[in-house]
């Protein structure tokens, strides 16, 4: 399934993804397990014992052939001798033929250059082109020459393009965890278009919401290209996308405090039993940090002003400044655990919380935590999993719902209003988002696997309501659908 995706912009993730660099304690490792190796011999490969047993067999093998042909040859000498003049003959030609097979030097290995001259040819000018195999392109063409050529293409065939479309998606499969970065192609002078998986990240919890990011919390670079990941845990994880096999985070917000070592041991160095107690209650239940939230991460939202909005199982959302993580942040309860969170791209002080209940709220950051919504919209009878803004558009709104349904609203003003709804076929829909660079694509993935492109435009009213302003955007991109493979 796909819990979550969110389009990346075009041109902010690297061309080519760099492979994580090891660290020093990786490093370390690996300076000891070569001094090791240098130091003591090296095992044997696995398997080659059993390959030496296996040769030995076919050696006696090939013996025993030998021996049988050599006593089948003598039979039919001797044979030949009492048999008269008349097979003499044909017996004397039986002897040139075991002559000429030379079976006393069968297990002798023959020259590799005489192999390969009666094989390509004998270097006769009449027969061949070139006098020499080694002066023959088409033979002594080295195999690292050709692996070379192999690698480039496989590294241009990997490279992003300027013009790829680039879709984050969080999936789950048989317990496996992990972020996949589509590409969507536009379409070819054929009107086709392409949508796979270009690389993943492999991820330790279930993902549940997805928000990208350019702010690095380390503060190594000005932009970065990050996605910041809600789980099943109260921690968010900032994952780095342009590195590959990344075994850990680059940050984790909120979520577990570390333990404190224990203050008091007995005279033996051990913690003493009052003191254990304490400690074991501690495990059923970790601390948390300042300002964390206390159940699974459900919705996340970036705003560009280095700020983001978190929500969960709480039915708590917060809002976490970048620039200064670890001061308490600002929080909205509301009337059922938030599904869902979204700013609103032309009022960046505001922004949307969808809930379990289906019903989506819009709140004022500038009223400051615990304010009232300024309207709420009952968007689906089942919970509203997803919130999308179109840019081009203000106040047209996607929201998307396990009843398998993506429906478009008009919230420009504080009455909102349906415009259309449609059946992506992606099962119960978990995230559903327009695309920055084209407006009227929206993109879906639910609980078939499947990553749908939805062109909204043919929805005739949309095309009567926003035809024109979406026109202006629209690019040569069609509506595609990729399942998983």
């Amino acid at each position: 399934m796909i819990s979550a995706l969110c389009w990346l912009p075009r041109g902010a993730a690297k061309p080519v993804p760099e492979p994580e660099e090891p660290s020093p304690e990786e490093l370390a490792e690996l300076r000891r397990l070569a001094e090791e190796e240098q130091d003591g011999e090296p095992a044997p490969p696995d398997g080659l014992e059993e390959s030496e047993e296996d040769s030995t067999d076919e050696e006696m093998d090939e013996q025993e052939a030998v021996a049988k042909a050599k006593a089948v040859a003598a039979a039919l000498k001797a044979e030949s001798r009492s048999s008269g003049a008349a097979v003499q003959s044909s017996a004397g030609d039986l002897d040139a033929a075991m002559a000429e097979l030379d079976m006393d030097h069968y297990d002798d290995e023959s020259d590799g250059e005489g192999r390969a001259g009666r094989i390509f040819g004998s270097g006769n000018p009449g027969m061949a082109y070139y006098r020499d195999n080694d002066q023959d392109p088409y033979i002594t063409l080295g195999d690292q020459a050709a692996g070379r050529h192999e690698d480039s293409e496989e590294d241009e065939d990997f490279a992003l393009k300027p013009t790829d479309f680039l879709i984050l998606t969080a999936r789950n499969e048989d317990d496996v965890s992990h972020l996949e970065v589509w590409v969507y192609e536009e379409a070819d002078a054929q009107g086709d278009t392409n949508l796979y998986v270009h690389h993943d990240v492999l991820l330790p919890a279930f993902p549940l919401s997805l928000a990208w990011m350019d702010c690095d919390p380390s503060g190594r670079r000005e932009t970065a290209n990050l996605a910041a990941v809600g789980t099943m845990s109260p921690g968010i994880e900032i994952w780095d996308l342009d590195v590959l096999d990344a075994v850990e985070p680059l940050a984790v917000l909120g979520g577990e405090a570390s333990e404190p070592a224990p203050e008091s041991t007995d005279a033996e160095g051990a913690v003493t039993k009052s003191k254990a107690k304490k400690l074991k209650k501690k495990k059923k239940s970790k601390p948390l940090k300042d300002g964390s939230h206390t159940d699974a991460v459900l919705g996340l939202a970036w705003n560009q002003a280095s700020v983001l909005l978190t929500g969960a199982f709480d039915k708590n959302v917060c809002m976490v400044d970048m620039r200064t993580p670890a001061s308490s942040p600002l929080q909205w309860e509301l009337s059922a655990d938030v599904e869902a969170l979204t700013w609103v791209p032309h009022d960046p002080t505001c922004f949307l919380a969808a809930s379990e209940d289906g019903i989506v709220a819009c709140f004022d950051a500038r009223k400051g935590g615990g304010s009232g919504a300024l309207y709420r919209l009952a968007a689906h009878d089942k919970p509203t999993c997803s919130l999308s803004f179109c840019p081009a558009v203000p106040g047209l709104l996607a929201t998307g719902s396990t009843d398998k349904q993506v429906k478009l609203w008009d919230v420009s003003s504080q009455q909102p209003n349906l415009i259309a709804t449609e059946d992506l076929k992606v099962g119960a829909v978990f995230s559903a988002s327009f695309c920055p660079e084209a407006p009227c694509y929206v993109a879906a993935g639910g609980a078939k696997g499947t990553v749908a492109v939805w062109d909204i435009l043919t929805s005739g009213p949309v095309a009567a309501k926003y035809g024109r302003t979406l026109a202006r955007t629209r690019g040569p991109v069609r509506a595609t659908q990729a399942a998983e493979e």
